[in-house]
């Protein structure tokens, strides 16, 4: 199982940014190297959505970050992220530069579909197994239910 996962607009949203500018919370700040904008940072909210669909993914899924952020930070760099806001697994590749639809249609092989996959993303991509979720609000828990839903549909989703 292979999760194809965007940041700005699923792992944070138009609301949770506003909401930080709002409280000052807007302040870069450093982490392994790194400068992460601070009203960028991910809701905890749609952490926990996240966290919730990753208990539901086999232990060997491959998380893939597809997110403009890949152009930004090291792999390391987004795997400390995650740890110090609580995300439950690393990153494991990031997808090459480049327009994300054709990126993930070309590492879509076969093979890979075989495994099975799901897609988190704000933008529409035109492609199967994608939950496309609001920019306004994130990943929410009928998102990450979704997504339960299509890994269970593939057989590599997990009962907790």
């Amino acid at each position: 199982m292979i999760l194809f996962l965007d940041i700005d607009g699923v792992l944070n949203s138009v609301e949770s940014i506003e909401r930080a500018r709002r409280e000052g919370r807007d302040d870069d700040f450093l982490l392994a190297g790194a400068r992460f904008p601070g009203a960028g940072l991910p809701d905890p909210k749609c952490v926990a959505n996240l966290n919730t669909l990753l208990q539901h993914l086999p232990e060997d899924c491959e998380i893939v970050l597809i997110s403009d952020w890949r152009c930004l930070y090291k792999l390391e760099q987004i795997n400390a992220l995650f740890e110090y806001i609580g995300i439950g697994r690393n990153v494991s590749w990031m997808a090459p530069p480049g327009p994300k639809a054709k990126i993930l249609r070309s590492i879509l092989s076969e093979h890979v579909r075989e495994l099975g996959y799901i897609i988190l993303d704000n933008e529409e991509l035109g492609l199967e197994c994608q939950i496309q979720t609001d920019e306004r609000f994130g990943l929410s828990e009928g998102n990450a239910h979704a997504a339960i839903r299509i890994a269970m549909k593939s057989g590599r989703g997990e009962l907790s």
